[in-house]
């Protein structure tokens, strides 16, 4: 939700760390939030805030990132932001990240982004890492980074002018960018695009009743 804070400084407050479209996953991944809150509320740094543990926080930035990503796009600095955080990570965190994310449907992007992180960003999987399971998908990381480079954060860089005009019109371009994932990341790609068809559907069926109370 935006928060009026003031008239300079625009605040987003999250009731979650993340959602996601599929409905199944969706309801794991809360129930993960949930049962690790007391935890991080818990885990305070050195200026006195809370801030996510080590483990929540490789399931928190994988999954943030592959949700924008499916819906406009990432930036690099999400990849970079990913490769310092694993830099912090103990063999048994890693391992316990990479488990967590395959019950949650975030291995298949997470090979993608994995690729970039090492073909890229020239960070190496150790072989502990490896042998827990975490794995560089060649197709999938081009893909991404391609992605990365023609869209940017929020794909701003893409051309498109939807973005300035009416709310069908953006409508259109996020079902358009979810079929376009889909020949990389099927299953991701298909909850965005029906996510997307419930919402909009939904908010014609508030606009018509509106028009008629009206």
């Amino acid at each position: 939700m935006d928060w009026p804070w003031d008239d300079e400084h625009r605040v987003e407050i999250h009731f979650t760390p993340s959602m996601d479209a599929n409905p199944w996953v969706d309801r794991l991944l809360q129930r993960f939030f949930e049962n690790q809150a007391e935890a991080c509320f818990d885990n305070k740094t050195w200026m006195g805030f809370a801030i996510p543990t080590k483990v929540v926080n490789g399931v928190f930035l994988m999954h943030h990132a592959k949700r924008h990503f499916i819906n406009q796009g990432i930036g690099l600095r999400h990849v970079i932001d990913y490769a310092l955080l694993l830099r912090t990570l103990s063999e048994e965190e890693k391992r316990d990240v990479w488990q967590l994310m395959g019950q949650f449907d975030l291995q298949r992007f997470a090979t993608g982004v994995m690729y970039v992180i090492t073909e890229v960003l020239g960070e190496k999987m150790s072989a502990e890492m490896k042998t827990v399971g975490w794995e560089t998908d060649k197709k999938r990381g081009e893909y991404l980074l391609k992605e990365i480079i023609k869209g940017g954060n929020f794909g701003h860089h893409y051309k498109r002018e939807v973005r300035k005009e009416s709310a069908i019109s953006r409508w259109l371009w996020f079902m358009a960018v979810a079929l376009k994932r889909m020949r990389f990341f099927p299953s991701e790609a298909f909850w965005s695009f029906v996510f997307r068809l419930r919402l909009g559907w939904s908010n014609i069926k508030e606009r018509k009743l509106h028009n008629h109370e009206n």
